[in-house]
């Protein structure tokens, strides 16, 4: 598999998320100005949803370092680390001085971060992987939650390792499959591939904009009424 070689299930699956996340931030900024899209109490939306985006990244990350003929901590990875890390402090960063109650202190981008040097080191064992995956997964049924480190607050993005990791160890999984070659002609639409590439700045840049974008819906509105 060549370094240039892009698989389009991954690429999909990581549009799919980047789609949805802005839909449900910006359905979350319209509502902050008193715009009402779904009901508080529409649970599949405002709880749901943003789960499943999250498994989705999770997902991802997990196939594409299982997709790779040799993983390990090259110079590539190691500076896609160091973005992605650089990343989760500016998220906590801002959030710290724009939302003190409820500022980001270990959200997607940390999970990410840590869950990829976890990753690495066993994605050759996809069938390890597996298992772990579901070893993670079967107390959740029983209503274990794993201890993770949680401060005072509520964040406005908490994501633990434990069990968000596991989907990680899934994508390794699914990477040994002919999953990741799923969906060629669908993955080679522009916007999709675009938004696939550029995912990560997408995911640092889009909220600003949204938040941006419906105050002037807000404004817009105002005026009208």
């Amino acid at each position: 598999m060549t370094k240039s070689r892009r698989l389009p299930f991954i690429d999909l699956t990581r549009f799919l998320a980047i789609f949805l996340m802005i839909i449900f931030h910006l359905t979350y900024d319209l509502n902050f100005f008193g715009i009402k899209i779904f009901s508080q109490k529409f649970t599949l939306f405002w709880h749901w949803l943003p789960r499943f985006i999250v498994f989705l990244f999770m997902l991802a990350v997990g196939m594409s370092i299982g997709a790779k003929k040799n993983p390990a901590m090259t110079e590539s990875f190691n500076k896609s680390q160091i973005k992605i890390l650089l990343g989760a402090l500016l998220i906590s960063l801002v959030t710290y001085f724009l939302y003190p109650s409820r500022w980001v202190y270990f959200g997607t981008l940390h999970c990410i971060f840590l869950s990829r040097y976890i990753v690495i080191w066993i994605s050759r064992y996809s069938k390890t992987c597996l298992l772990l995956f579901f070893l993670i997964n079967i107390p959740l049924f029983f209503g274990i939650k794993y201890p993770w480190f949680n401060l005072s607050h509520q964040s406005m993005d908490y994501i633990p390792l434990l069990p968000w990791v596991s989907y990680a160890f899934l994508g390794v999984f699914l990477s040994q499959t002919n999953l990741p070659n799923f969906g060629h002609k669908l993955a080679e639409v522009t916007i999709i591939k675009k938004m696939s590439t550029n995912s990560f700045w997408i995911y640092l840049v889009h909220q600003p904009l949204l938040f941006g974008l419906s105050y002037l819906i807000y404004v817009l509105l105002k005026t009208l009424n």
